[in-house]
Order: structure tokens, then C-alpha cells, then sequence
């Protein structure tokens, strides 16, 4: 697997969990009051999460298993250790609520959070393989 391709991948998968939540803008009162009994669009929000972490951490998986034939394996280890993190922490199974008073700047605000935290991890990560295909050579 290439680079591309794990960029590819990644960019569908969260593609996928966007339209869920695009096609729920309409009315995102039902779609949280589903959320809250556990209904039908909790199941597929769920099941779509998974199904696209999974399909993500196979590739990823792959890509960092072949690393040493790849022509730029620190970023492929980057784009892998920060879509599975990032796919890991927005979840659409966990999409806030934003119309109460309050909430909308709790939500970007761990938004935000989540960002920073991603990035830093891809970089602990980074760091590792970068040490890991020091020692190796």
C-alpha cells in the first residue's frame, strides 16, 4: 500500500461518517432523541464507525507492516497513527448536541482538544518509527 492509498482510504472513511451526520442536518432533534433511546440510527451510526475503523486499521495496518519498501515511511506511519486516531475519537455514534445554550462551545472547544491530542500522538508515533528505522539501518 501506498501512501495515496492510505490518504484514499482515510478521506472515505470519514467521508462516510460526514454524509451520515450531513444527511441527519435537517433535523438533528430526531437524530438525537434516537441517539438517547439506543434506535435504528444509533445501531447504524455504530456500526458504521466500526465498520470504517476497521476497513481504516486493515489498511493502516498493511501499510505499516510493508514500511520498509515504502519511499516516505515516516509519513505513512503519520497519516496511519493520526486517521486511526482521529477515527478513533470522532465518532458520529458521539456527535454532541449543539442547540442547547452552552454546548456549541463545549463542542468546538473538545473539538479542538481532540485535534491537538491527535496530532500529538501521530507525532509520538512518528518519533517511534523514526527511532525504530534508525536502529534498523
Amino acid at each position: 500500500m501506498s501512501l495515496l492509498s492510505l490518504i484514499v482510504v482515510f478521506a472515505v472513511a470519514l467521508s462516510v461518517r460526514l454524509i451520515f451526520l450531513a444527511l441527519h442536518l435537517r433535523d438533528l432533534n430526531r437524530l438525537w432523541s434516537d441517539y438517547e433511546i439506543g434506535g435504528a440510527r444509533f445501531r447504524l451510526a455504530g456500526w458504521l464507525d466500526a465498520m470504517t475503523l476497521l476497513v481504516f486499521a486493515i489498511v493502516a495496518s498493511i501499510s505499516v507492516f510493508n514500511i520498509h519498501s515504502a519511499a516516505h515511511p515516516r509519513s505513512m506511519v503519520f497519516v496511519a497513527a493520526l486517521g486511526l486516531q482521529l477515527l478513533t475519537r470522532f465518532a458520529s455514534q458521539r456527535f454532541p448536541r449543539t442547540n442547547v445554550s452552552g454546548t456549541f462551545f463545549e463542542a468546538k472547544l473538545d473539538f479542538g482538544i481532540h485535534i491537538l491530542l491527535s496530532l500529538l500522538g501521530a507525532a509520538g508515533a512518528t518519533l517511534l518509527a523514526s527511532i525504530y528505522l534508525w536502529w534498523r539501518s
